[in-house]
């Protein structure tokens, strides 16, 4: 698979991908034109990606892709259970209100990349 965008990954997420294990997927908030869910898609990771527009990844067909259109800024409800993910990217996106609910989403395994 090697699945392509015009943006390039932050070099932070590169750097230290290494640490998201590959047992469950990654969760990209904020994931915008895609370019850290295509990165971590093409290093094999199951990504569920997060954003109030996913158009934007509408032509990423793989099954390791599971895009998610939802404005966490005014949805009522958290969209996702503890323990959920394997992994957290979170990176150019700050929104206070949520910090608790990503915190949760935590494994004792998980690790947080985030600018």
């Amino acid at each position: 698979m090697d699945l392509t965008t015009t943006a390039k990954p932050s070099k932070w997420v590169t750097q230290y991908s290494y640490l998201l294990p590959h047992s469950g997927p990654i969760l990209d908030i904020a994931s915008g034109a895609g370019r850290h869910t295509c990165y971590l898609l093409n290093k094999g990771y199951t990504v569920v990606a997060i954003d109030k527009n996913v158009s934007p990844l509408q032509g990423m067909k793989t099954p390791l892709l599971f895009p998610l259109q939802v404005d966490l800024e005014t949805e009522a409800r958290w969209p996702f259970k503890a323990g959920s993910f394997s992994g957290i990217i979170v990176t150019n996106y700050l929104y206070r209100p949520i910090f608790e609910n990503i915190i949760e989403l935590q494994l004792p395994s998980v690790y947080i990349i985030s600018l």
